[in-house]
């Protein structure tokens, strides 16, 4: 092995970072990458010649892997746009919406889909995800938001996880539109969350979806489009509405 120190008691130094460059001379881009490397080399000694070659192999290498980066990349797009093209069957559907009710702690079971609600067309094939802490409410919705989205639908129960920890649960989902409880816990309200998903650079539809009395106001000072009843009946078509509002 040689290092720095032998090649310099050996006298041997000096003479390599003049091959690498002429003193007293501008030294090319391509010179200064030599010399970058060479800096960093310890254990072998580099000419010019050995530089360069250490450069196209690396510069061979990079192509490579970004082949390889495209190709992977080319082959998940083609997978998603399948997924994407593929309508989910009722029996899937069921299957997706039963799996919430196991996940989520309920004891309920649906055995046939329903008619998709009027007045929810805007939500179409909308990823949704809605945010609230009781279980009981996310089972209300759990049915009619997969059926209008085909399937496109999340729910996420706030369980005390830190307010990160549940804006990277949402912004895993990549939503179009975000359903935001608005009294999460005493000390947690969806404001903050809303605020945090914005300064996370989330930018899809956040609405208010709470009955709390102060939920409307609260939520129009971070600048969400508008809030709705989640108690009303026609909660969802209201929602859809909000959505198509400019």
């Amino acid at each position: 092995m040689v290092n720095r120190r032998q090649l310099r008691d050996e006298g041997i130094e000096h003479s390599l970072e003049t091959r690498v460059s002429t003193p007293g001379e501008p030294r090319s881009m391509e010179e200064e990458r030599i010399s970058a490397i060479y800096e960093l080399t310890d254990i072998s000694v580099l000419d010019k010649d050995d530089a360069k070659k250490v450069l196209e192999g690396i510069d061979i290498l990079k192509a490579s892997v970004t082949d390889l980066v495209r190709e992977v990349q080319e082959k998940v797009e083609a997978v998603m746009k399948t997924k994407a093209e593929t309508p989910m069957t009722p029996e899937k559907m069921l299957e997706q919406i039963n799996a919430e009710f196991v996940r989520i702690g309920s004891i309920m079971k649906q055995r046939r889909l329903p008619k998709l609600p009027e007045g929810c067309e805007p939500l179409k094939d909308k990823v949704i995800t809605m945010v609230d802490d009781q279980g009981d409410m996310l089972e209300l919705f759990i049915v009619d938001l997969t059926v209008i989205t085909d399937g496109k639908a999340s729910f996420i129960k706030y369980d005390g996880q830190s307010i990160d920890e549940l804006a990277r649960q949402i912004m895993e989902k990549n939503p179009d539109v975000v359903l935001m409880d608005y009294k999460l816990s005493k000390a947690l309200k969806g404001t903050m969350v809303v605020q945090k998903l914005r300064n996370q650079g989330y930018a899809g539809e956040i609405i208010g979806f709470s009955s709390h009395e102060s939920a409307s106001r609260e939520f129009a000072s971070v600048g969400v489009k508008g809030t709705v009843d989640k108690m009303s009946e026609n909660a969802i078509a209201e929602a859809a509405k909000l959505v198509t509002k400019k």
